[in-house]
């Protein structure tokens, strides 16, 4: 029973992670007059960026793909455990996916602080 508890709010926190990482993405206040799915993208930082911008900066990119990362662990971890304990007896799968989310998520918010791509950062 705890262990199912410890699982579930794992995934919540990793999902959380990913959403997070993905919203540091967002460009702005989003635009009015979109539909729920425009604007949960736009809040997700995918919508589009301000007029004339063709390219995500560097930061924007790092944050998309922290957040996919992320997020696909979640769902490896989840697909791992469909498949024969034998498989993956040798090797941690849960723990080097979980690991890979983890440092996903540190790119992101080191990103976030400055601490990476500093340069880029103070041209906003």
């Amino acid at each position: 029973m705890a262990d199912g508890f410890h699982i579930a709010f794992a995934v919540c926190t990793f999902i959380a992670l990913g959403l997070m990482a993905l919203r540091f993405a967002k460009r702005g206040v989003t635009p009015a007059g979109q539909d729920t799915m425009g604007a949960l993208r736009y809040g997700l930082g995918f919508g589009a960026g301000p007029a004339g911008a063709t390219t995500p900066r560097p930061e924007i990119l790092a944050y998309r793909v922290s957040g996919c990362v992320i997020l696909a662990c979640v769902a490896l971890a989840g697909l791992s455990n469909l498949l024969p304990p034998a498989d993956f007896a040798s090797w941690p799968v849960l723990f080097i996916l979980e690991t890979i989310a983890v440092v996903a998520f540190g790119v992101s918010w080191f990103v976030k602080g400055g601490t990476i791509l500093p340069a880029k950062l103070s041209a906003k």
